[in-house]
């Protein structure tokens, strides 16, 4: 057994001993889109749709599994990947996010959102592994998809701190607050 960062008691598989195991957080970001897609064949089936309709949910479909493969995709790296191996080298957070919004715009359009990057001209260098931090931003930006309401943005915002000693990357929606105390242990 080994204490993670907030103190919990993890299990060896990534299971928490005194907490929500891996595999329910897994399933519930799972459940999301598995359901709309759901929905979405369901109406398909029922033949009322128009063409465009029919266009526009099919699309949509094809958004929403890529998302969930997204995910299932992000459990099986981490789950494999140990600490040890993560590479660190400088990046471009500024481009990294650019490439995520690029990526996530369609999504945002079919669900009637609008996903926008918010950043300052100039934006230093940070350290990290890419492919983590690009990963983290996309889950955080499929989390707000999914809890903000309609005709809102998302925002993921850049800031330089410290005479650009620390830069700080976020995702902001304008959905439901997250309870004080999940906010804390986040």
């Amino acid at each position: 057994m080994s204490a993670n960062k907030w103190g919990n008691e993890q299990s060896q598989e990534g299971e928490l001993v005194n907490g929500l195991p891996s595999v329910i957080v897994a399933a519930h970001e799972l459940k999301s889109p598995l359901t709309l897609v759901r929905q979405l064949s369901l109406m398909l089936e029922e033949g009322d749709a128009s063409p465009e309709e029919q266009k526009r949910m099919l699309h949509q479909i094809s958004l929403t599994t890529d998302r969930a493969l997204r995910l299932t995709c992000d459990l099986t790296y981490s789950a494999r990947l140990p600490e040890s191996l993560l590479k660190l080298e400088p990046i471009n957070p500024k481009q990294l996010c650019e490439d995520v919004v690029r990526e996530m715009t369609p999504l945002f359009r079919a669900h009637n959102r609008q996903l926008k990057l918010m950043t300052t001209k100039k934006t230093p260098l940070l350290v990290g592994n890419r492919d983590l931090l690009r990963r983290i931003i996309m889950n955080l930006s499929d989390n707000a998809l999914n809890y903000t309401e309609n005709d809102e943005k998302v925002e993921i915002n850049i800031k330089a701190h410290d005479s650009g000693q620390f830069v700080r990357l976020g995702v902001r929606d304008y959905g439901p607050a997250l309870p004080k105390d999940t906010l804390k242990m986040l």
